[in-house]
């Protein structure tokens, strides 16, 4: 950071212009995870909400602001290349000069807070010092390494995903219960939509601008390749497009160090972990009670978003089938961070197991259709193997439009369209 930049003069400019733009925000729809937002301010402990970058967060803190603290806030953003070159040391100073320019008050809102190294120590000042705060933060790693060292049982993690189907819905002003002809095809057109466009707020909001490409962009180039000063950009680019081509398909390692021609595996680990970390990808490893079976059996891999797979991925405008899976998988993984794949004895597979507890309680497959003989019997005959094998009596198939029951001796599959799936 330049000499100019931390005078005093030019740091409460900039405090008061940040300022100024967090409160010309545009709240948009009110976002699901606001009200568990509102229910962890009732404790002490920091909250802190991490995801994928242009997610909404700011926005989200925004609404919790107006809702829950108008005026009482003071607010720093660290995603402004302004602050480049700040360290620990400087935030003694931004703190005068929040005080200087708006007085004290009882909450801190900070975004983006991992750009800024030796946060935490801050944080837990503030913490300790009676205020409360929200931080946001883009690397997963980053935030939750930080916060473990320095504010261990002191602070709420929330995860915020881009919007859900419902949020869809309410940003488009589509009811979500559909009483006439004309609403159901209403509904039907806008999952059509969010099944390739995704929910990416800024995306949904400029559809025709192709953002989701330049916030693959962006995560690449800015916040991975530059962050870990990686010597090969071409390397991580390849191996992403790689995974953003081949969503929901089992990934070996190995294969992908020799098909990249990387020099190790661990290589191949440390790139997967830093797109992880950046909200691009989430891996859904094999159920099993041996967690070393788990670590060397193939992952599958999950985009963040459809918009990110359908603006940058290699495939067919036609094969849908990839965007349900990753939809399904979505909706499974807002509810819970324990998704699994299954493996049946005989080799078949179950796309998703959920467990509960220790004990695996729910098998889901996601497929366009049951339509056909050999799409029915291969569906239907992996999910009763798998239910067999973990003794469960009730399974579930995710289709585009069918629904049905099918029932086989005791055991009973819900066949659901995605419709009712993701509202």
């Amino acid at each position: 950071m330049t000499e100019s930049i931390l005078s005093p003069q030019a740091l409460r400019s900039l405090v008061v212009e940040q300022r100024e733009r967090f409160d010309r925000i545009d709240l948009g729809i009110p976002r699901e995870a606001l009200l568990q937002v509102r229910s962890l301010l009732k404790s002490p402990h920091v909250v802190a909400l991490t995801g994928l970058r242009r997610a909404g967060k700011s926005t989200l803190q925004a609404q919790v602001a107006h809702a829950c603290f108008p005026n009482d806030f003071h607010y720093l953003n660290f995603d402004d290349e302004r602050w480049a070159g700040c360290t620990a040391a400087d935030f003694q100073r931004m703190q005068e000069a929040l005080l200087t320019e708006f007085g004290d008050k009882h909450h801190f809102l900070l975004d983006e807070v991992q750009n800024i190294p030796g946060w935490e120590r801050f944080v837990r000042r503030l913490h300790d010092s009676g205020y409360k705060v929200i931080v946001t933060g883009s690397n997963a790693t980053l935030l939750s390494r930080e916060i473990g060292a320095h504010l261990t049982g002191r602070h709420h993690t929330l995860e915020i995903f881009p919007f859900s189907f419902s949020e869809y819905l309410a940003f488009h002003g589509i009811a979500p219960a559909a009483r006439t002809t004309q609403q159901t095809a209403q509904l039907k057109r806008a999952l059509n939509a969010y099944l390739r466009h995704g929910g990416i707020p800024d995306a949904v909001k400029y559809p025709h601008q192709a953002l989701c490409a330049q916030l693959y962009q962006d995560i690449i180039y800015r916040d991975i390749s530059a962050r870990y000063a990686l010597d090969s950009l071409k390397s991580l680019r390849e191996m992403a497009l790689f995974l953003v081509s081949n969503v929901g398909r089992p990934v070996s390692f190995n294969k992908v160090r020799q098909m990249l021609m990387l020099g190790s595996v661990n290589t191949v680990k440390s790139y997967l972990e830093y797109l992880e970390a950046s909200w691009l990808f989430l891996t859904v490893t094999v159920y099993s009670p041996s967690v070393k079976q788990q670590q060397i059996a193939p992952k599958k891999i999950y985009c963040i978003d459809n918009g990110l797979i359908d603006e940058v991925a290699f495939h067919s405008s036609a094969d849908i089938g990839w965007r349900l899976e990753n939809l399904v998988f979505l909706s499974l993984r807002r509810r819970t961070m324990e998704v699994f794949y299954a493996k049946n004895p005989d080799g078949s597979e179950v796309d998703f197991l959920i467990r509960e507890g220790t004990r695996p309680a729910q098998l889901i497959q996601a497929t366009m259709s049951l339509d056909g003989d050999a799409a029915r019997k291969r569906e239907v005959a992996s999910l009763l193997k798998g239910m067999a094998h973990y003794k469960l009596r009730e399974g579930t198939i995710v289709t585009l439009d069918h629904e049905e029951e099918i029932r086989v001796g005791r055991a009973r599959i819900h066949v659901v369209p995605l419709l009712h799936w993701l509202r």
